[in-house]
């Protein structure tokens, strides 16, 4: 097959690239080469060469390109490939996804699982049918490729003409295949754009959730083997995908609190913005009000907020202490409540982004079994995922945890309790012993730091009260979870 998309040298270099380095389009060809299962080696690199690679380069081009047009005209081995990219860009579906790959290699080499899968799930006949053009096509291409000896130039071309025919009834025959089997290719294809549009969303929502969210006109900075691993980790978590919608969501409840915070304590100025708020407008704008040939300029700019006006940022104090989150992973947290409590785990850690607050987590049961520790304005995906990934198992302790924060505060790669806000996340009760809690809260006061405890469970849990500043009792999690972010969010 040759292609039948306008690609040109560039999307080729892009496709060419990407066949050596993405992982996604390696698995896709390691897939396709392991399914013949003639005993030859998997090649390292893609050959250009190859039928597959011309459909998989095609199929790029039309995700990532800004225009993709498919040419009129097409040799018949390559009909097949033309009906289906053709289905393919007149679906809605084509649109919605294009939204997520166009100019993005790394989406648009996510999406060609869409052109895999719909020629895996093709008839036999019309696979067996697509071979058999290929082959006749590649004896073809051998025959134009030879030099003719004297004297064999009126066979060599008997032979091409053959062979030009036979190609043309083959692709006859495909075209009344692609006819009888329309619907179920439409149907296959649509089904296929329909999960990738899930899954392009997916990437979108886990790149935001996981730390890379941008600001406001800043496109998010993520690494291509980043994104990559985050793709892997969607595809093989099948909960992920929820946890980072929860995430997502709680992230902006996060912000949005933490901007109305910021509102409360509005008293320095940074600079001018336009808008129509009058009591921070500028003097000069009024002195419009004070010229009847103006007036009505002032009214203009008011109804469009483009009066200047006084940009006013609050004083809050940014870089405290560092912001805590210890999660319980016993066997009772199972579900929901482990979701739930790490998708709330992810919304913490943006705020310490915004706040550029170093951010520390761990996980525990009977002991503290997994934990992390990332700098102000660090981002390390592996880390992260390895924090909402942890299985949940065994009983529950809270001195382990609350004793690990206290040893790693004097650690060689400290963390600073100064002023630190701890979220301790549970649903069980634990024993603490007198003289423990004697000390911690000694060390709490002494270093000036907060623990905002949140139990996932009814029933009263006064080992909680010993140590926190504040419990959040929460038995109807989706529910009553408005009071926790109340508290979690205004850190």
């Amino acid at each position: 097959m040759t292609n039948v998309l306008n690609v040109d040298a560039m999307d080729k270099m892009l496709f060419s690239e990407a066949s050596r380095s993405n992982r996604l389009v390696k698995d896709i060809f390691w897939d396709k080469f392991s399914e013949k299962d003639d005993g030859e080696d998997i090649p390292e690199v893609a050959d250009p060469s190859d039928p597959f690679y011309s459909l998989l380069e095609d199929g790029f081009g039309s995700f990532y390109k800004w225009a993709p047009k498919v040419k009129e005209k097409v040799p018949a081995a390559s009909g097949l490939q033309k009906k289906v990219i053709e289905q393919m860009m007149d679906l809605n579906e084509y649109e919605r996804l294009r939204h997520y790959t166009r100019g993005d290699e790394h989406n648009s080499a996510a999406a060609l699982d869409v052109v895999k899968n719909v020629f895996d799930s093709l008839p036999e006949e019309v696979k067996e049918q697509q071979e058999q053009l290929d082959q006749t096509q590649e004896k073809l291409n051998d025959l134009l490729d030879a030099d003719p000896i004297d004297g064999n130039e009126e066979a060599l071309q008997d032979q091409i003409e053959g062979l030009t025919e036979e190609l043309g009834k083959q692709g006859q025959q495909m075209d009344k295949m692609l006819d009888k089997h329309e619907d179920q290719i439409r149907q296959s294809t649509r089904a296929e754009m329909s999960e990738a549009v899930d899954q392009a969303e997916a990437q979108e929502q886990a790149e935001n959730a996981l730390g890379w969210g941008s600001e406001r006109g800043v496109l998010p900075q993520v690494a291509p083997e980043d994104r990559v691993k985050i793709a892997e980790a969607l595809k093989q978590n099948p909960n992920l995908k929820r946890l980072v919608d929860m995430a997502g969501r709680m992230i902006r409840i996060a912000e949005k609190k933490q901007k109305q915070k910021s509102q409360y304590a509005r008293e320095e100025i940074s600079g001018i913005e336009l808008g129509n708020y009058l009591p921070d407008v500028i003097m000069d704008e009024f002195l419009l009000l004070m010229e009847p040939d103006l007036e009505s300029l002032f009214y203009k700019r008011y109804f469009e907020s483009e009066l200047h006006q006084y940009e006013l940022k609050g004083k809050e104090k940014l870089g405290k202490g560092d912001l805590v989150v210890l999660v319980d992973c016993s066997s009772s947290m199972s579900g929901l409540s482990e979701m739930w409590s790490k998708a709330l785990a992810l919304a913490i850690y943006s705020i310490a982004n915004k706040q550029k607050r170093n951010f520390m987590w761990a996980m525990f049961n009977t002991d503290v079994r997994a934990y992390g520790k990332l700098n102000a304005g660090e981002k390390d995906l592996d880390q992260v995922l390895k924090m909402i990934t942890h299985g949940s198992s065994g009983g529950t302790s809270f001195e382990a945890p609350l004793k690990f924060v206290q040893d790693w505060h004097v650690g060689s790669d400290k963390l600073d309790l100064e002023e630190a806000d701890i979220i301790f996340i549970t649903d069980g009760q634990a024993a603490l012993s007198d003289e423990f809690i004697k000390d911690f809260n000694e060390r709490k006061e002494f270093l000036g730091f907060h623990v905002y405890s949140i139990v996932l469970a009814r029933g009263t849990n006064n080992s909680l009260d010993a140590f926190s500043d504040k419990v959040i009792k929460v038995s109807d999690l989706l529910a009553e979870e408005g009071k926790v972010f109340d508290v979690a969010f205004s850190v």
